[in-house]
């Protein structure tokens, strides 16, 4: 690590356009890995600031509809992971070693004398870029910028630092890497999270939140009678979709995938069903 710590900061402190002189494949790939275990500890720091704006409420939520066929595990893999990854490094990482076809327009004197401004301009770039993702940019949102995306404005230095040094594929295989862990982990804590359950003299009712939804486990089933319903197990459907549905109720919150069991003795209102949602929504902070 102190190698490669000591290598990032004399490129950035005079950078040039050059390869890492000791570049073997062996270093490449402990410098690929030790690139992943910075972004990790840099997400670890901003972590809880991220969580902190997220608990205040401080950014409009997000109210679209899921879109399910979009929201499985394996196409967010496949977009998040590989082609926005490799997208990005097209862009933003991918231009930046002087070639045969800029010779034609710039001379490699000059190259040498905009490059610095270059590596340090791109990568900054593609970090605010990620700033879309939180809606429409305002004054708010930059402010929060340094918290909001941070961890892509340092990750673009280090996938620069990659690009230059060694090559184009190393900052795509830690771009590859990083998302990959970045889609993964939730994935895994969602199936160690406990599922919400409630006991009345009336109702018995179990809630589980899920990332991603599996189409192939999807099914809707309401038992009722007159206004009174007895019986719901609804599986891999979003809770928007469930509330509007069974209590014809808009719920304005951020949408996710959700199991629920629900079983009544002497049945439940509509109104009670959405009561039972808003007592989730409010015991989970959503």
């Amino acid at each position: 690590m102190k190698e490669y710590i000591r290598e990032l900061f004399y490129f950035y402190k005079t950078p040039k356009d050059s390869k890492y002189l000791g570049g073997t494949l062996l270093k490449n790939t402990k410098f690929i890995g030790l690139t992943i275990v910075l972004e990790l500890v840099i997400f670890i720091i901003i972590f809880p600031f991220l969580y902190y704006i997220s608990e205040q409420k401080f950014l409009p939520e997000d109210f679209s509809k899921i879109e399910y066929k979009d929201n499985t595990f394996i196409h967010t893999i496949i977009i998040t992971a590989f082609i926005i990854p490799v997208i990005e490094e097209l862009i933003f990482r991918l231009p930046l070693r002087f070639n045969t076809f800029y010779s034609l327009f710039i001379k490699r004197s000059i190259w040498n004398k905009i490059f610095p401004y270059i590596v340090y301009l791109i990568p900054f770039i593609f970090g605010i870029v990620h700033l879309s993702n939180y809606g429409n940019i305002d004054l708010k949102l930059i402010l929060l910028s340094p918290i909001l995306v941070g961890s892509q404005i340092i990750g673009g230095y280090l996938y620069t630092f990659l690009r230059v040094k060694f090559n184009f594929i190393s900052a795509i295989f830690s771009h590859i890497i990083w998302n990959i862990l970045a889609t993964i982990i939730p994935f895994c804590i969602s199936y160690f999270e406990k599922p919400y359950v409630k006991t009345t003299n009336n109702y018995d009712v179990t809630i589980e939140y899920y990332d991603y939804n599996n189409l192939d486990n999807q099914n809707f089933f309401v038992d009722s009678v007159g206004s009174k319903i007895y019986k719901i197990q609804v599986s891999q459907f979003s809770i928007n979709h469930i509330a509007d549905t069974i209590s014809n109720q808009k719920r304005n919150k951020m949408d996710f995938i959700i199991d629920i069991k629900l079983n009544s003795k002497n049945g439940i209102s509509k109104e009670d069903f959405y009561d039972i949602l808003k007592e989730y929504d409010n015991k989970n902070n959503y």
